[in-house]
């Protein structure tokens, strides 16, 4: 075998890794994402997964896993766009853009992060009530990042975990 031929077999088995990585953690991602889009019961529209390695098109519907797309630490990423309303008063609205990333740790166990600077925890997107609690967090930082400052209007400065938190209307 010739040193390009080596060359090639190595790129050529480099590239099966490869798929079989992302073949294992996009589907994962996909779990995390239907489920929370369950456990919320968010209605038509409130809820779209978008791109985080290009501009959001905001008229765009997209998919997984088109949208998922790994990033250098190996972790593979979508964006969660939600919309949250006032009850009752569609004036009063805000968009949040939420990274949720997906990789396999070093002994081949699935670790999520919310957003960049989360510490990857490990989880089982099968198991039901590993789904539920992941969800809950998800709920609970949401929550604590929305309430704001009353006196200003503004989100919270609690908001370490790096939401997009766009205007409210």
């Amino acid at each position: 075998m010739s040193k390009t031929e080596e060359m090639c077999t190595a790129f050529a088995t480099g590239q099966k890794a490869r798929d079989a990585y992302e073949e294992r953690c996009v589907p994962n991602l996909a779990r995390l994402v239907q489920g929370f889009a369950a456990y919320c019961a968010f209605p038509d529209g409130m809820l779209n997964v978008v791109p985080l390695d290009k501009e959001i098109e905001h008229k765009m519907t997209y998919f997984l896993p088109s949208v998922a797309n790994e990033s250098d630490d190996g972790f593979w990423n979508v964006g969660l766009w939600i919309t949250l309303a006032e009850p009752r008063n569609a004036r009063q609205w805000a968009e949040l853009l939420i990274a949720l990333s997906v990789a396999e740790n070093d002994s081949g166990k699935t670790v999520v992060k919310i957003a960049e600077r989360d510490t990857p925890r490990p989880i089982d997107p099968a198991d039901p009530q590993q789904l539920n609690e992941f969800c809950e967090r998800l709920v609970g930082i949401i929550k604590k990042s929305v309430i704001g400052k009353p006196q200003s209007g503004q989100p919270s400065d609690d908001n370490a975990i790096g939401f997009k938190i766009g205007q409210t209307k």
